[in-house]
Parts: C-alpha cells; structure tokens; sequence
C-alpha cells in the first residue's frame, strides 16, 4: 500500500501532466486584447453603448449588443462604429441580447 505522501506526489504529477499543456496554449494578454480590439465596436445615435462583432456573411456583419442599447422606434437612428472608426447604419435588430446587423 502506498504511503499517503506518495499518492499526493502521484496525484501533482498527473495533475500537472494535464495542465501544463493547457497553459503553454493560453493566449497571452497582449493576443487577446488584439482579437478584442478587432471585434468590439461602438454603437451610437441611440442609446450609446458597446457591442461585438460575431459573425459575417458577405457584406453583413452581426453584432452582439444589450437590447436596451438599441432600443428605439427608430433603430436605423443607430450608428455602428468600427475599430478603424467607419460608421455603419444599424439595418436590423431582435431580441433581448440583441443582434444588429450592419452591411
């Protein structure tokens, strides 16, 4: 039978097996600011607020924002800014978490 130090050695070293691995693969702070700064826009002419950019088919891009952000009898009013600053009519929204659409 095993002493129970060893199996505290035996459980680290599996433990530690498994995830080293997992964190030589993480994304570094510098990685992930880079991919956030490419996907989060502004949304403005409305109710101002923030989004994020989670699909593209063509032309159409798909954001993720609050729907009270967006939340207007007129939501064309809003404005999608992108990260290089070009602004973009808001073409479509639905839903709690909203998407609007920009093309």
């Amino acid at each position: 039978m095993m002493k129970p130090h060893r199996w505290i050695a035996t459980i680290l070293a599996v433990v530690l097996a498994i995830a080293l691995p997992l964190v030589a693969n993480a994304l570094t702070y510098e990685q992930i600011n880079a991919i956030a700064a490419e996907i989060t826009v502004i949304i403005d002419g409305c109710t101002a607020g923030s989004g994020v950019i989670f699909d593209r088919d063509g032309d159409t891009y798909s954001v993720l924002t609050a729907h009270h952000v967006v939340e207007t009898p007129n939501f064309n009013s809003c404005l999608i800014v992108v990260p290089n600053g070009d602004r973009y009519s808001v073409t479509d929204n639905w839903g709690l978490l909203t998407s609007v659409y920009y093309t």
